[in-house]
């Protein structure tokens, strides 16, 4: 909804349209299909930019700019306002198809099926070249090309990186006008960089419960992770972190939670980690682990098989990150997580715990604290990570016959 424009564009359909889900019926959304109404958002934008320019450009508070928020089209599929209609009968833009021939190959599934349905089209009307997807390429298409443009206007006058933030699609087969058209969800991310050179990441806001699944699809297309909006979860922040480098976690309304939230417990681990996670981030040694629907799992990391169990259903989700701290060596931070370790490379058969310290990190040293022996590391077997207030450990393992 455009409900924060000012009182005076609300007022003037006539030179700031809107975007009509019926034929005649006004929304309260500026259409992305107006010129003018683009124009007086990239001045806005481009005000703000300069701005912070002013303020704030020595000492960079400010890291990234969300152009617009969870843009779209509720209530229907696409706009049917008559400058729509007039531009969903022409042919798909030429830029976009050539974008799509030229990574026929690696396009999100999800929404090359349409094409392909389609028979691979190079040309032709939306309806001809993208079939039960037309309306919401179209609407993709042209709200990314909106925001692609605002988004050019403001870095001219300050380059930060910029960013679209997306409301998701919320169960498989959701109709697009239920969740808001055109908006950067998962399947629409070929469209969007097509459209818009000048947005630098595509972010999701995840109050979905599958947050792994979300995370890694919009993962793909070498689209860096940051998530602007989420439940808010120690679960979630340690999984991003550790499994995707996410660029950044915001959870959402932190400022209503009650002082003894876990996440105050999580956020202030993470804090002491950073200099280790930065260290560690684009070289393939950390991973992340997340409870969800299942007691335990497998990951191959880093040389190394992680058997992972978690508390059984209805005790609290277990989680945390491992680093890959040194040879035969690791960080694992989190909660509610027991790992056995075992190589995965030719040498002795049994793989053991050499030490396990319980610790933390001040000012990026490593502090240890209690050696963890007996039942805490089930006889050298088992790093375990006591569910509560999220703790690290640093295991060394060695072999034996």
């Amino acid at each position: 909804m455009s409900s924060y424009v000012p009182g005076w564009v609300k007022q003037d359909l006539s030179r700031f349209p809107r975007m009509q889900p019926k034929a005649g019926d006004n929304a309260e959304v500026l259409t992305p299909l107006s010129d003018t109404n683009c124009a007086a958002d990239a001045r806005a934008l481009t005000a703000l930019m300069r701005h912070l320019k002013e303020v704030d450009g020595t000492r960079h508070t400010v890291l990234m700019v969300q152009v617009e928020n969870e843009v779209g089209l509720l209530g229907a599929s696409r706009d049917h306002s008559p400058v729509a209609d007039a531009a969903f009968s022409k042919d798909v833009p030429a830029e976009l198809m050539t974008h799509f021939q030229n990574h026929k190959d690696d396009l999100i599934p999800e929404f090359r099926k349409y094409w392909e349905a389609a028979g691979f089209r190079t040309v032709g009307t939306w309806t001809e070249v993208f079939g039960e997807g037309a309306d919401e390429a179209f609407m993709a298409w042209h709200m990314a090309r909106y925001i692609g443009r605002v988004a050019a206007a403001g870095k001219a006058e300050y380059p930060l990186p910029m960013y679209a933030n997306a409301w998701l699609v919320q169960y498989d087969g959701e109709p697009a006008g239920r969740y808001p058209s055109g908006g950067p969800v998962s399947k629409v991310l070929d469209i969007w960089r097509a459209a818009a050179p000048a947005i630098d990441l595509l972010a999701p806001d995840i109050y979905l419960p599958d947050f792994k699944a979300v995370c890694a699809s919009y993962t793909r297309l070498g689209n860096p992770l940051f998530i602007p909006e989420s439940s808010p979860g120690p679960e979630r922040t340690f999984y991003a972190v550790g499994q995707h480098e996410a660029l950044g976690f915001c959870s959402f309304a932190i400022d209503s939670l009650p002082a003894e939230h876990p996440l105050k417990d999580a956020y202030g681990l993470l804090a002491g980690l950073l200099p280790i996670i930065i260290q560690n981030q684009g070289l393939g040694r950390m991973c992340g682990l997340l409870q969800y629907k299942q007691d335990n799992e497998q990951i191959d990391f880093a040389g190394y098989r992680l058997e992972v169990s978690y508390p059984k259903e209805g005790k609290g989700a277990g989680y945390g990150l491992v680093i890959a701290s040194g040879q035969d060596e690791f960080l694992v931070a989190g909660s509610g997580v027991g790992i056995h370790f075992s190589a995965r490379s030719p040498g002795p058969r049994y793989t053991r715990i050499l030490r396990v310290d319980e610790g933390r990190f001040r000012d990026g040293k490593w502090v240890p604290g209690r050696r963890m022996n007996g039942d805490e590391d089930a006889g050298g077997w088992r790093l375990q990570l006591p569910a509560g207030a999220p703790t690290i450990q640093r295991i060394k393992l060695y072999r034996h016959d």
